[in-house]
Parts: structure tokens; C-alpha cells; sequence
């Protein structure tokens, strides 16, 4: 079935759409999106103040609970509120990173709808096997992203903010950081690690579409791996430990990618012997 000779599943399910049916079908799903995604907005630029001191300025303090485990493991990470102050440069640069933050993370926070009303556009043009599926793929990536950007909250934000706010070029320089390159870092480390974490989901629909193989990513698991540490190096500071702390669940999302992968693999085998035999 072509991309533009999609059905309407849910009006006329026997009528073909054109492609100005699709594009208007288009155009309510991302205005649906939108108007989702900005009530969120919205909601999170009326209540700027309180996200900013209990989640933004969190890890700064003492009492973030990723600190106070790791206090009793290091006393690096003890006493551990550190002297950062915020500043702006420019009239209008909290303003600015106030609306980009309402709308980043009303992009974050409405993540499982945006993926539902994608879902809802693609699946008029799949087969009922296709579908059977693909059912769980909403929750599977919506899973997968928050545990990513919880992730790069609880685990990257410490190591990262503990490094750069004890690395010293010389003595007697202040840690005065500009309220936009914060707001800027924490953002995209919580949505970057969120998307790195759909690497079980981007391996299925590879192995569907026949651009890989469990035999080819087995072949490539060791250069895999490099790309991996070179991924973690990118999110982390140049730290070992915080390196290999990312690293792991990584490496393990792409073993889980494998065993995704052999299962596609296995099933489209059984279809073909169940077609053949028929």
C-alpha cells in the first residue's frame, strides 16, 4: 500500500484519501499537537518561578537526592551546595529563557501525545498485522524517553554540575553562570538523553525495514561500542567515572536492541514459512 492511497479508518474506512486529504488529516494531528504542546506551555510559564527553584536549581543544592546518596559514597559530593550565581546580560534574556523553556518543556512533558497523534496519522496506512505490531510502540517510546530524560537528570546533571563547578582554570574566578546557558544545558541534556534512549525503538523499525540485522549489529557491536563512549564523552564531563556511568545503560539498550531485532527477524520468518505451507 502506497504512502498517499492511506484509508480512512475511522470515517469512510473504504474510501482512498488524495494527497490534499492526507495533508489536511496532517495539518489536525499537528494542530492538535500544538495546541496540546502549548497548554503545557502555558501551564509551566505561569508557574516559572516554583520549576525553576525545585527543579532547575535543584541540583545545586545539598538536598537533591542523587547528592545525598552520593555523599555517602564520596565526600566529594557532601557540602555540595556550590557557589554559582546567576546572572543575566541582556534586558530581555530571562524573558527569552522563559519561553523557551515553557516550550521545551511542554515539548518533553506532552511527548506521549505528540507520539499518539503520529501514531493515529501513520496507522490508516499500515496492515492489520502491521498494527498488531506496532500497539505498544506509544507507551514503549514514551517509556523510554522519560527514563532517559530522568536519567540525564538524576545522573548526568550531578556529575556534570559537580565537575564544572570545581574545575579551576586559576584561582579566584567566580562561578557566575548566565541564567540562559543553565536553563539552555539542563534542557538539552533531559531531552538529548531522553531521544538516545529510543536507540530499542530506531533498531525495530531499522530491522523492519531490512537496513540492519541481529547478525549485523552482533558484527558491529564492538564498533558500537566506541560510538557509545563517544556519545557518553559528548554528555559527560571528562570524567571516567560519569563516562562509564553512561555508558552502561547504553550499551545495554543496544543488547536489548539485538534481542528486539532477532525477535523481528524470527517472527518475519515464521510468516513467510506460515505463507509458504498455506
Amino acid at each position: 500500500m502506497g504512502l498517499f492511497s492511506w484509508r480512512k479508518s475511522e470515517k469512510d474506512p473504504e474510501k482512498e484519501m488524495s494527497f490534499l486529504d492526507h495533508l489536511e488529516e496532517l495539518r489536525w494531528h499537528l494542530f492538535r499537537g500544538a495546541i496540546f504542546t502549548g497548554a503545557i506551555a502555558i501551564a509551566l510559564f505561569v508557574v516559572r518561578k516554583w520549576v525553576m527553584t525545585n527543579v532547575f536549581f535543584w541540583p545545586l543544592q545539598d538536598d537533591f537526592i542523587t547528592n545525598q546518596y552520593l555523599c555517602q559514597l564520596t565526600d566529594e559530593f557532601c557540602n555540595s551546595d556550590v557557589a554559582v550565581k546567576m546572572q543575566v546580560l541582556s534586558p530581555y534574556e530571562q524573558f527569552m529563557k522563559a519561553m523557551v523553556y515553557s516550550f521545551f518543556g511542554g515539548v518533553i512533558l506532552g511527548f506521549p501525545f505528540l507520539v499518539w497523534e503520529l501514531w493515529r496519522f501513520i496507522k490508516p496506512g499500515l496492515t492489520e498485522g502491521e498494527r498488531k505490531a506496532a500497539r505498544w510502540n506509544v507507551l514503549s517510546m514514551s517509556t523510554l524517553f522519560f527514563s532517559g530524560v530522568l536519567f540525564g537528570y538524576f545522573i548526568i546533571m550531578p556529575f556534570s554540575i559537580k565537575f564544572f563547578t570545581s574545575f579551576e582554570l586559576v584561582e579566584g574566578i567566580e562561578n557566575n553562570w548566565r541564567i540562559g546557558d543553565y536553563i539552555s544545558f539542563v534542557m538539552l541534556l533531559m531531552g538529548g538523553t531522553g531521544a538516545l534512549f529510543q536507540l530499542p525503538i530506531l533498531i525495530y523499525y531499522l530491522t523492519r525495514l531490512g537496513f540492519v540485522t541481529p547478525q549485523f549489529l552482533k558484527k558491529y557491536r564492538r564498533h558500537a561500542v566506541v560510538v557509545i563512549l563517544f556519545i557518553s564523552a559528548l554528555l559527560t564531563p571528562p570524567d571516567p567515572l560519569s563516562q562509564i556511568v553512561v555508558f552502561i545503560p547504553l550499551f545495554m539498550l543496544y543488547e536489548v536492541g539485538i534481542w528486539i531485532s532477532s525477535r523481528v527477524v524470527e517472527r518475519r520468518r515464521k510468516e513467510a514459512l506460515k505463507e509458504a505451507t498455506a
